[in-house]
């Protein structure tokens, strides 16, 4: 018995009657602060965080915690920094998810991807 050969719409279909999962769509929103901030006031997902620094000093930072747990931070090391935590994460927050802001000039971004 040879390869057996599907077109997309086919292999997809297959997929489908056999139970497997074929995609997974999440309904995400976004949120993008300058400051610190409440992004969720309950639990959650956090799937991509985009930080841009600019005119900031060495040592300035942002942390993303639930409640007050640490779960991702990211710490200027010279003037101008850009952090990206890309597209295929997923960090769980079991009571919020907020985001605390230190610095002591200039400029900073946070966006954040989260349901």
């Amino acid at each position: 018995m040879g390869l057996q050969t599907y077109t997309t719409g086919e292999a997809l279909n297959k997929m489908i009657d056999t139970g497997q999962t074929v995609l997974e769509f999440v309904s995400a929103s976004t949120n993008v602060s300058t400051d610190d901030a409440t992004i969720k006031a309950s639990a959650g997902e956090v799937f991509q965080i985009e930080v841009a620094m600019v005119g900031v000093t060495a040592g300035d930072k942002v942390e993303i915690k639930d409640d007050t747990t640490l779960k991702a931070s990211f710490v200027a090391s010279g003037t101008h920094h850009n952090f990206s935590l890309g597209s295929n994460i997923k960090i769980a927050f079991s009571s919020n998810i907020t985001l605390d802001v230190t610095k002591s000039s200039g400029e900073v971004t946070v966006t954040t991807v989260y349901k």
